[in-house]
C-alpha cells in the first residue's frame, strides 16, 4: 500500500523511529528505493551490535502492526503540508 502512495515513503518509515526511539542513524539508500545505509562506528562492541540489531527488530516488528509506522509518517506528512 505504502508503494501506491509514494515509493519513498516505505523505508523512510523506517528510518523515522530507528532515530527517534533507538537514537540509530539511518538513512534511505537512494530515491524510491528500499535499503537502509547504516553507518556505525568505527569501533564497535557486540553489545552495540545486538541493541541495533533488536532495534531494527523492533521497527520492523512494529511495520507490520497497525497502525504503525506508516500510518505516522503519512500523518506528518499530511500535517506538514496543510501547516
Amino acid at each position: 500500500m505504502m508503494h501506491k502512495i509514494n515509493p519513498g515513503l516505505f523505508a523512510q518509515a523506517l528510518t523515522i523511529p530507528l532515530m527517534e526511539e533507538h537514537a540509530i542513524l539511518t538513512q534511505v539508500a537512494g530515491h524510491n528505493e528500499d535499503v537502509l545505509k547504516i553507518a556505525p562506528a568505527l569501533v564497535v562492541t557486540k553489545e552495540d551490535i545486538d541493541y541495533c540489531v533488536n532495534s531494527i527488530d523492533s521497527v520492523l516488528a512494529t511495520a507490520h502492526s497497525f497502525p504503525g509506522p506508516f500510518w505516522d509518517v503519512s500523518r506528518r506528512l499530511a500535517m506538514n503540508a496543510l501547516f
